[in-house]
């Protein structure tokens, strides 16, 4: 069946009507709404180096100190009285111990900073790669995961054994140190075919790779910074560090404790 003029100026009408319909439906849901557009981050930004602090006490385990005081006060105010009130003092000493490492935590961000802004700077050799952080949205999120990160150390002399062999070990320490970021994923999510993120490993005996979330970059950012240019003041002999992303990014929710 062949369109006359008519059908075809007709069908081309239908479309751009409902094109403009459905362009109004939008506006419509989105009016009212802040639409945020991301800005991305200087890799060497406060806010980059707050969220990727490698040296963050586990706040987990101080939060459970107050609360285990809290309980074991009700416990001997039912029981003794009298040594209740010989432990009150304890009990509000560890009911303020979260709130003073967390302060603690803060003030060593704010005067470790200006040294983490010219780090780069610093160590003697190049990174290719570390200007990735802050360009997603996401992965400054602490759930979400790259689902590769390939992490490569380039000597200037590779014929030299010892320093090849130490380059070789402390890349591998650190990806014994990555590993133990990776936190028990829900089960719902984990499925049957199991956690979905890439364990680290060493692929030779300079290049290793994994999943990478802002715990991992923590654990990268002091291993290139301490380690490798201790190394390398040392020795004189690292010419780069080759970060390479996949900019494959999924959210991995931690296993609730209790419900």
């Amino acid at each position: 069946m062949t369109m006359n003029k008519n059908e075809i100026n007709s069908l081309h009408k239908k479309a751009e009507k409902e094109r403009l319909r459905q362009a109004a439906v939008a506006a419509a849901e989105n009016k009212g709404k802040n639409v945020r557009q991301f800005i991305p981050l200087a890799a060497e930004s406060k806010k980059i180096f707050y969220k990727i602090y490698p040296y963050r006490p586990n706040m987990l385990l101080w939060i459970m100190l107050p609360l285990f005081a809290a309980v074991t006060g009700c416990v001997m105010l039912v029981i003794d009285r009298k040594a209740y009130q010989s432990l009150l003092p304890y009990t509000i000493v560890a009911t303020c111990l979260p709130v003073i490492v967390y302060l603690i935590t803060i003030l060593r961000i704010e005067l470790e900073y200006p040294g983490y802004k010219n780090w780069l700077n610093r160590i003697g050799f190049t990174v290719n790669g570390w200007d990735h952080l802050g360009r997603s949205e996401k992965f400054l999120g602490s759930n979400y995961w790259d689902d590769m990160l390939q992490v490569e150390i380039v000597l200037i002399n590779m014929t030299d054994d010892a320093a090849l062999k130490l380059s070789a070990d402390a890349l591998f320490l650190f990806t014994v140190a990555a590993n133990k970021t990776f936190y028990t994923a829900e089960q719902a999510q984990a499925g049957l075919a199991g956690d979905i993120r890439k364990k680290w490993k060493t692929a030779t005996s300079l290049c290793a790779a994994g999943s990478a979330n802002l715990a991992v970059m923590g654990k990268l950012y002091h291993f290139i910074n301490i380690i490798l240019s201790g190394i390398h003041k040392q020795q004189q002999n690292i010419k780069a560090v080759n970060l390479t992303f996949s900019n494959n990014l999924y959210e991995i929710t931690p296993e609730r404790t209790s419900d």
